[in-house]
């Protein structure tokens, strides 16, 4: 979901095979866990295309398919509320999400 060739395959595939979306269910994410001074900028990096990044445009590529009347639901964790120590680029990222 972070590849947008990729996504433009999976919703042709959608359209091919079924022709609309009712429903997106938007919860990708991703749990590397480490510590701020432990975080690369590869892993930061990581954790928001997947979970902001790929959400996102998910969720754009799939509304020319969405029926009317259709919902697009998103879930999140609860890293976006609090702080662990060890989820320096988890909680940003599903902060993103959220906000």
């Amino acid at each position: 979901m972070t590849k947008a060739g990729d996504l433009d395959r999976l919703f042709a595939t959608v359209r091919e095979k079924h022709g609309r979306i009712d429903v997106r269910f938007a919860n990708a994410g991703a749990g590397k866990l480490a510590p701020l001074a432990g975080t690369s900028e590869e892993l930061f990096d990581e954790m928001l295309d997947t979970t902001s990044c790929g959400n996102y445009f998910t969720v754009q590529k799939a509304l020319p398919r969405l029926t009317e009347g259709g919902a697009i639901v998103f879930t999140m964790s609860w890293f976006d509320q609090v702080g662990v120590a060890v989820a320096s680029s988890v909680s940003p990222s599903k902060a993103l999400c959220v906000h």
